[in-house]
Parts: C-alpha cells; structure tokens; sequence
C-alpha cells in the first residue's frame, strides 16, 4: 500500500512464458522516521535525501503538513503508537493471462523492524517475502529463495508499518513532493511523490486525509520490462482505535494482472514467532 502496505508475490506465470508475475504483497516498509539499514543501499540512498523534500504546492499547504494530517486521521497518535506488532489474514483472488485463482494472504509484523508476507495460491504458486530488519528476501514456488527487488523492499517497509504514511513522511522512500490534487479512483486527492527507488505517488483523499492508493515502478528481471503497480486503499476499519483498510486492490501493467486481497482477521500486539523473518 501490496497493508506497499502492502506490493508481495503475485502469482503463477503465464505456462507459455514461465515467468514470475509482479508482486502481491503490499510487500509491503517500515513505520519509521529513521532511515533504512545500511544492507538495503536503495533505500539508505533515497533516505538520506529526504532532507530536500519539497514543500511548495499550489495550494499553499506543505508537503509535510498534508501527510501530518493524514497520519492523524489513522487514530489518536498514543493509539497508533501502542501498535508493536500487526497480524492480517484473510483471501486473496488472483486474475491475468495465466486464469483466475483463489487463495489465502497473510501479513505479519513487528512494527519498524521486521515484515513477512505470503500468498498461498494451493498447487498453483506460493510466495513468502521477508524482511529481518537488515536484509530482505523472497521465496516463491518458481524462483525458489533469491534476494527481493528493489519494489519488493519498499513494499515490505510499508507492511512493516501502521501505514506506509508513516515511513513516507520519515523520509524512507526519498525526498518527499507534493505534486498537487490529482483524480484517484473517483475522488479527488493530493498527489505526494517519493524520490527513491523504485519511485511511487501516494494518493491522499483530501476530504477524509486517508491514503486510498499509490502507483509504484516494477523493475523485474522475471517481468522483461519496466510496468506500473497500482495499489488501491478501501473498506477501512477500526481496531483498537487504528483505521486500517480491509481491502487491498493491486494492478499490474495494462490489463497484465489483478490481485484483490480481503482481510478478514486482524490482531494487534500479539505474540509473532520472529523466525518467520529470516532467510530460508
């Protein structure tokens, strides 16, 4: 937000082509305004720059302002800062050249530090990415364990996190700039653009100040060829005083694929098993 923040695995590949699709997990970031571990170089490069962020806009307001705004319509801030650790399951329904599937999604965290997501489409792919705090990785039914890319990084930070705001306004994914009210899935939003790799736009409903989408680069080498991941916020709901939302569209490249993830069971600050973090 594939709860970035979550955008983790996302599918089984086309058998004519035999590649990986792009990823399902609003893999997903941290909620953090510190800059990102030294092992993830894209990130620690893009944080670093943050103190640049742009803060004119047409209207008036700053950059910083509007996200501050956006952070607090998630909940009272003592609220969203009780929140240690974040556990999401729910279904998952996968669409693209490849046929339709169903399954189940799952997002773990321990808030700032760590992040696993998996989809589990049965016989027909599985994915797991992880994130221990200083590397992050991925391991899916085709590629088997390999480093996560740049785009599955940044999504894991945002599964790290309360919000991908949070992060967003720490400076995680690079500078930060407001490019002025922009028209997302209907409503009328303020388009706030980070610098670092992979590069996104983050879009915030400007009568209720929730994030309801954002747009990230997929540069995959699985993939041949540079596409769009655009991820969509909705149905949000309270828990323990936090808006989150329960459902999370993502779609990737023009017509390539559709991910619609529903969660249907959230638990805030339970016991997580920290091993689920590491490396395979």
């Amino acid at each position: 937000t594939p709860d970035v923040t979550g955008v983790a695995g996302t599918g089984p590949a086309p058998a004519s082509e035999k590649r990986a699709e792009a990823d399902s997990s609003p893999p997903a970031a941290a909620a953090t305004r510190d800059a990102p571990p030294a092992a993830e170089p894209e990130l620690a490069k893009a944080a670093a720059s943050a103190v640049a962020s742009e803060s004119d806009t047409p209207t008036g307001a700053s950059v910083e302002s509007i996200l501050d705004a956006a952070i607090e319509s998630l909940g009272e801030a003592a609220a969203v800062a009780r929140v240690k650790t974040i556990k999401r399951t729910g279904t998952v329904h996968v669409e693209g050249e490849f046929g339709a599937f169903h399954g189940t999604t799952e997002r773990v965290a321990v808030v700032d530090a760590q992040a696993r997501s998996v989809m589990n489409l049965g016989d027909a792919y599985e994915q797991t990415l992880g994130w221990n705090g200083q590397t992050a990785w991925s391991n899916d039914t085709q590629a088997g364990v390999q480093d996560a890319q740049p785009y599955q990084r940044v999504q894991l930070r945002m599964v790290a996190a309360v919000s991908p705001l949070v992060p967003l306004r720490g400076g995680v994914f690079g500078a930060i700039k407001l490019l002025g009210t922009r028209e997302f899935a209907g409503l009328t939003c303020d388009a706030v653009q980070a610098s670092g790799p992979p590069g996104g736009t983050f879009y915030l409903d400007q009568q209720t100040k929730r994030l309801v989408g954002l747009t990230l680069t997929i540069n995959d080498p699985q993939l041949g060829s540079d596409v769009t991941l655009v991820q969509n916020y909705a149905d949000f709901q309270e828990h323990d005083g936090v808006l989150l939302p329960h459902k999370v569209t993502m779609e990737v490249g023009q017509d390539q694929m559709k991910l619609v993830h529903d969660y249907t069971r959230t638990e805030l600050n339970g016991e997580i098993d920290l091993q689920g973090f590491q490396r395979p």
